[in-house]
This record gives structure tokens, C-alpha cells and sequence, in this order.
């Protein structure tokens, strides 16, 4: 369940479809953790943590999309937004690679759209194992070298995003739904993608 915005913020409609959706993939990041996953992949949390934040940093200068006291609300849910101020992540997107960037975003969301978009029933445990083979082949099939365990720890992650995401909206109306699931798609392709392009280091004390 996620909470509502308190009355006294009044985002546009886009940025109340921004909030659901990357609330809904902060709370598949904890769920994942609570799961124990991260800890049997011996993958560092705050990896996964910290390609959560760099997605959300265009919105700092674009606050026509997302007002600034929602963007906040969305960087608290990360229990190491303090300490992640320590680190360097950013994206290092060449120029030579800004069209497959760009391309294997677009094939990612157009698949999930393909395939989960106009799903109305929904079965819990087949449709992460669905999902997950999904976005695994697509990895290896553009990435088969860079396929590591972070790499599957975040499928997963997604991968229960998206079952959230379709379960949420099984109940609106076609074009609410279209929409919600459209834009959450493509959040989550984004953040699949952008792994294999994230620089993240710590700063040096």
C-alpha cells in the first residue's frame, strides 16, 4: 500500500503517477532487502540504493514534473540517502553509446508494455518467474557479459515492482491504467539499462 500525499501537496497529475511509481520501486527495493536476497547474492544494498537515487536526480531541475517536497519524500525513503552523500554516482553515457542507451530503454518498456500491459488477473508467484525471464534474456542477450549477481538481485527487484505496478492499477479505469503502467514501465526500464552505464565510488575523506 502506498501513503497518499498529504492534502496540502497538490502535484500535477504526472507527478502523482511519478510519486506512485517510484514509490512502488522504493518499496520493492526494501521488500527485496527484507527478503534476505541482497545478503544471499552478496550484493551491496546501497548499490542498488544509490541507482535509485541517480534516476531521480533530473527532477531536481525539471520541477515542473515532480514538485521538490515530493522529490524529498522519495529520497527519505532510502535508508542510506545520508550516507549515500558520501559517494560519485552518475551515469557514463558516451556518445557512441547514447543510441543503444536510448534504444535498449525503449525495447525493455515496449516489451513489458507487450507483454504485461493489459494483464487483468494476475498470479503472484508465476508472474515474477515471467517477468524476470523476461528482462534476463534481454540482458543477456544485449549484455551476456555483465550479467552478474547485482545484475539479478535488480531483475528481481523490478521484476516485483512491476507485479505491484500491475496490481495497483487492475482496478482503474483503461486510460488511467494505460498511463500508470506506461510511465512505471518505463521507469523500470530505465533503471534496468542505466545499471550498465552507473559509476558509483566513494569520496575520498
Amino acid at each position: 500500500m502506498i501513503k497518499k500525499l498529504s492534502s496540502r501537496f497538490k502535484p500535477s497529475p504526472t507527478g502523482q503517477i511519478l510519486y506512485w511509481t517510484f514509490m512502488t520501486i522504493s518499496q520493492s527495493i526494501d521488500a527485496s532487502s527484507k527478503s534476505g536476497l541482497f545478503e544471499e547474492l552478496r550484493v551491496d544494498e546501497k548499490e542498488i540504493w544509490a541507482l535509485y537515487l541517480q534516476t531521480l536526480t533530473p527532477f531536481y531541475t525539471n520541477d515542473n514534473d515532480m514538485d521538490i517536497t515530493v522529490l524529498q519524500l522519495l529520497i527519505a525513503t532510502c535508508p542510506y540517502a545520508s550516507e549515500l552523500k558520501k559517494y560519485n554516482f552518475s551515469l557514463n553515457v558516451e556518445a557512441k553509446d547514447e543510441k543503444i542507451y536510448t534504444d535498449c530503454i525503449k525495447l525493455v518498456k515496449g516489451k513489458l508494455n507487450k507483454e504485461f500491459s493489459n494483464i487483468k488477473v494476475i498470479n503472484d508467484e508465476t508472474f515474477l518467474q515471467e517477468c524476470g525471464s523476461a528482462l534476463e534474456d534481454f540482458v543477456n542477450r544485449v549484455y551476456p557479459d555483465k550479467f552478474d549477481s547485482e545484475t539479478r538481485a535488480l531483475i528481481f527487484t523490478l521484476s516485483l515492482a512491476v507485479r505491484s505496478m500491475i496490481k495497483d492499477t487492475i482496478n482503474l479505469g483503461t486510460s488511467e491504467r494505460t498511463q500508470r503502467r506506461d510511465t512505471g514501465f518505463f521507469w523500470v526500464a530505465m533503471i534496468l539499462i542505466a545499471k550498465f552505464f552507473f559509476v558509483y565510488s566513494r569520496e575520498e575523506d
